[in-house]
Protein backbone atom coordinates (compact mmCIF):
# COMPACT_ATOMS: atom_id res chain seq x y z
CA UNK A 1 0.00 0.00 0.00
CA UNK A 2 0.98 3.52 -0.31
CA UNK A 3 1.80 5.51 2.14
CA UNK A 4 0.13 8.35 1.34
CA UNK A 5 -2.43 9.53 4.17
CA UNK A 6 -4.72 11.47 2.09
CA UNK A 7 -5.52 8.26 0.02
CA UNK A 8 -7.84 6.35 2.42
CA UNK A 9 -8.66 2.04 1.48
CA UNK A 10 -12.00 2.95 1.22
CA UNK A 11 -11.35 5.54 -1.86
CA UNK A 12 -12.38 4.17 -5.58
CA UNK A 13 -8.69 4.79 -6.82
CA UNK A 14 -6.85 3.75 -3.45
CA UNK A 15 -5.40 0.47 -4.84
CA UNK A 16 -4.58 2.42 -8.35
CA UNK A 17 -2.63 5.05 -6.39
CA UNK A 18 -0.78 2.09 -4.49
CA UNK A 19 -0.26 0.32 -7.67
CA UNK A 20 1.36 3.39 -9.22
CA UNK A 21 3.45 3.82 -6.33
CA UNK A 22 4.89 0.34 -5.85
CA UNK A 23 6.23 1.05 -9.51
CA UNK A 24 7.31 4.23 -9.15
CA UNK A 25 5.31 6.01 -11.42
CA UNK A 26 3.86 8.38 -9.10
CA UNK A 27 5.84 9.39 -5.48
CA UNK A 28 3.10 12.29 -3.93
CA UNK A 29 4.07 15.96 -2.76
CA UNK A 30 6.19 14.12 0.52
CA UNK A 31 6.28 11.17 2.47
CA UNK A 32 2.96 11.40 3.28
CA UNK A 33 0.94 13.14 0.55
CA UNK A 34 -0.30 12.63 -2.52
CA UNK A 35 -3.02 14.93 -3.32
CA UNK A 36 -5.72 13.00 -4.80
CA UNK A 37 -7.94 16.07 -5.43
CA UNK A 38 -5.45 18.62 -7.32
CA UNK A 39 -5.10 19.01 -11.01
CA UNK A 40 -2.66 17.06 -12.88
CA UNK A 41 -0.61 19.24 -14.72
CA UNK A 42 0.33 18.38 -18.88
CA UNK A 43 3.82 18.00 -17.39
CA UNK A 44 2.74 15.75 -14.39
CA UNK A 45 1.04 13.64 -16.77
CA UNK A 46 4.09 13.49 -19.50
CA UNK A 47 6.25 12.22 -16.55
CA UNK A 48 4.34 9.57 -15.46
CA UNK A 49 3.48 8.14 -19.11
CA UNK A 50 7.42 8.25 -19.39
CA UNK A 51 8.12 6.30 -16.03
CA UNK A 52 4.89 3.84 -17.16
CA UNK A 53 6.65 3.00 -20.55
CA UNK A 54 10.05 2.35 -18.77
CA UNK A 55 11.68 5.65 -20.35
CA UNK A 56 13.46 8.47 -18.24
CA UNK A 57 11.17 11.55 -17.92
CA UNK A 58 12.45 14.95 -17.94
CA UNK A 59 13.06 16.51 -14.53
CA UNK A 60 10.31 18.44 -12.98
CA UNK A 61 10.25 22.12 -13.69
CA UNK A 62 6.91 23.42 -12.86
CA UNK A 63 7.65 25.76 -15.18
CA UNK A 64 7.54 24.07 -18.63
CA UNK A 65 5.37 25.33 -21.59
CA UNK A 66 3.76 21.81 -20.33
CA UNK A 67 3.05 23.30 -17.07
CA UNK A 68 -0.80 23.91 -18.09
CA UNK A 69 -3.59 22.12 -15.49
CA UNK A 70 -6.86 23.20 -17.65
CA UNK A 71 -6.52 21.40 -20.86
CA UNK A 72 -5.28 18.03 -18.88
CA UNK A 73 -7.93 18.27 -16.48
CA UNK A 74 -10.69 19.02 -19.11
CA UNK A 75 -9.55 15.91 -21.27
CA UNK A 76 -9.34 13.68 -18.33
CA UNK A 77 -12.59 14.40 -17.41
CA UNK A 78 -14.57 14.32 -21.12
Amino acid sequence: MAPFLDVTSDTWYSKAVAWCYEQGIVVGYDAVTFGPDDYVTEEQFNIMLDKYNGLTPAPYSGISIYATRKWVAWKITK
